[in-house]
């Protein structure tokens, strides 16, 4: 009898014993559940230009042993908009992230007090003047990190890009914002009876000399890229210049030929900017395999440069001007895709 009052004893010890780390267990998992951080955070500037970071650095009171998740988002009074910059080390939220509308989602990793992330504002091709972006940042996902109500709200100021240099940018993505705000390409109806991407499509810029004979930007607008852009520096030589759309290849799997909304941007960047619209049916452009550049090679515009002073020709009005030299610009955008191979 009391060998067996003994193991009855030792089995209730035990059991008090298990049930007490029970607890302590859950009493780690509600702490690590609820831990909290207060955070504050600076801007290194309110007022930049295009394409110059803007650097926001978060700072805690105590380090938590798990990653604090926080939400970029502007605001509806802002004069710029979500689209008009870049946060390289967020990650832009959905609509079924639990984020709210949307933001970039912020990550301040485990373990530390202090950790800066960027705002890029985007060098564009519009002449805006000063934007302002009204800022939040706040705690979203763990809400393990808080800030203070008062302190959420920042303001920036983003002026216009200037430079001599020619931006020209070529888009024919069709793409839109949904209801959240989440961009979407642009389709078309294929002979399958499904939607493609119209970035199936490829266009190329090309920027040549007054004489038609020499590639002036070493071919940077001939990628694979959506849009497709170029750099036009201010370092080259006073004269003319052929600014040249090419549709180089399209997938040749429409139910139907459709005309493309192709628009090509040019800007002397915080001066001027003109748009100009392209008339491109969807099945007027050569393919490699074809070996031809035909009908998809347009002149749009002729620049002439003196010094940094620029003036810019409808190549319609100048019809005889460009013509004469598109036998020697259509060889020399053929020789360049045979030494890349591209695509």
């Amino acid at each position: 009898m009391k060998k067996i009052l003994g193991y009855k004893f030792m089995f209730a010890a035990a059991l008090l014993m298990s049930l007490a780390s029970c607890n302590d267990d859950d009493n780690a998992t509600e702490t690590m559940r609820t831990e909290k951080a207060n955070v504050t955070f600076t801007v290194s500037s309110t007022n930049v230009v295009e394409g110059q970071p803007i650097e926001i650095t978060m700072t805690t009171d105590r380090a938590l042993k798990n990653a604090m998740e926080f939400k970029l988002s502007v605001l509806s009074t802002a004069s710029g908009n979500f689209r008009e910059f870049t946060v390289p080390a967020g990650t832009e939220t959905t609509p079924d992230s639990g984020f709210g509308l949307i933001g970039y989602q912020i990550t301040m990793p485990a373990y530390t007090t202090t950790y800066t992330f960027t705002i890029v504002p985007d060098v564009d091709f519009d002449i805006e003047g000063t934007e302002v972006f009204n800022f939040r940042l706040e705690e979203e996902g763990n809400s393990r990190g808080l800030i203070a109500e008062a302190n959420r709200n920042f303001t920036v100021n983003v002026a216009d890009y200037v430079s001599s240099d020619v931006g020209v940018e070529l888009v024919w993505d069709g793409s839109t914002a949904n209801w959240f705000g989440t961009i979407e390409p642009g389709t078309y109806l294929g002979a399958d009876g499904e939607r493609h991407d119209l970035t199936a499509f490829d266009f190329d810029i090309y920027v040549f000399d007054g004489s038609g004979t020499t590639e002036v930007t070493e071919f940077a607008g001939a990628t694979s890229n959506s849009p497709e852009s170029v750099i036009i520096p201010s370092t080259l030589p006073d004269g003319e210049y052929l600014i040249i759309a090419d549709f180089y290849d399209a997938p040749g799997d429409e139910a139907q030929p459709f005309a493309l909304d192709v628009t090509m941007n040019i800007t002397k960047f915080g001066v001027w900017s003109v748009s100009l619209p392209l008339e491109y049916m969807s099945d007027g452009g050569t393919s490699a395999a074809a070996g031809g550049l035909g009908d998809g090679v347009l002149i749009p515009a002729i620049l002439i440069k003196t010094g940094t002073t620029y003036e810019l020709l409808d190549a319609d009005t100048n019809e005889t001007l460009a013509q004469g030299r598109m036998a020697s610009v259509r060889s020399k955008i053929a020789a360049n895709k045979l030494a890349k191979g591209r695509k």
